[in-house]
């Protein structure tokens, strides 16, 4: 998704940035106590203290930060390219996920080589944490009005709601179905995650289900965004991660190493 700045300036506190600190916050707590809940692999060799694990969810998000916001900057060119300063402004608004995800892979990836350790076990134990980032996401955007819907008339199932500059009118629920999509994820994952699956399978389950998901909801959205072939960027973006992930779940779901290098 991309994110935009409040629709209103009387606003304090934007709410996008909020839930997204909310969100950071309880995937850090859920890495600190993988150990207590169960989440971590049985395997001894296959196991990561609970100090590497948060390092790596917080050099991940590092990178996420600085990967979507250099994506969006990027994707948008033509403004930034004369006002190069607000490309550090990160407080306008302004995020792109495909940007974000590229970011927090390369980050993990450079923490897993500096650290030797398992990329595809440490990608693992980011899995649950991403789903519920994605969780506070949309639910930023669903407080701020980004990442809106198309207009449509189908009763309750198109509530009234803003856009971005607080124009009120029935559209499709984006955020509200990318927020359930999100804790069905989480639900989709705890449940995999009991058939003790090998390393990087569940980091490529999670790629898939994410991104299909998003996939189907950038064809509801209205708000602005680049388009390329006739289609949204982010959705070609989507598909391809989708795609990365089911090639990545059929060689890590039945051919990967059980030590998880």
């Amino acid at each position: 998704m991309i994110a935009g700045s409040a629709p209103t300036e009387r606003l304090l506190i934007n709410p996008f940035a909020v839930a997204i600190m909310l969100g950071s916050l309880a995937g850090l707590v859920w890495l600190g106590q993988a150990d207590d809940w169960g989440a971590q692999p049985r395997s001894s060799g296959n196991r990561l203290a609970s100090v590497e694990r948060i390092d790596g969810g917080l050099i991940s998000l590092g990178g996420g930060l600085i990967g979507a916001r250099a994506g969006f900057v990027l994707t948008h060119w033509l403004y930034y390219g004369s006002h190069p300063w607000e490309s550090l402004w990160f407080w306008q608004g302004g995020l792109s996920w495909m940007g974000g995800a590229i970011g927090a892979a390369a980050g993990l990836s450079l923490y897993a080589a500096a650290r030797r350790r398992p990329f595809w076990i440490l990608a693992d134990s980011l899995a649950l944490p991403v789903a519920l980032f994605s969780i506070s996401a949309w639910i930023g955007c669903l407080l701020d009005g980004c990442a809106y819907g198309r207009r449509a008339s189908f009763g309750l199932l198109t509530p009234t709601s803003p856009d971005l500059w607080g124009n009120l009118a029935q559209r499709w629920p984006t955020q509200t179905i990318g927020a359930l999509l999100g804790i069905a994820v989480f639900a989709l994952l705890l449940v995999y995650d009991r058939r003790k699956p090998r390393p990087g399978a569940k980091a490529c389950l999670a790629m898939i289900l994410l991104s299909g998901g998003g996939l189907g909801l950038e064809f509801l959205r209205a708000d602005p965004a680049p388009v390329l072939a006739g289609l949204r960027l982010e959705a070609l973006g989507a598909g391809a991660f989708m795609a990365v992930g089911i090639i990545g779940l059929a060689w890590r779901g039945f051919r990967g190493n059980p030590e998880g290098t």
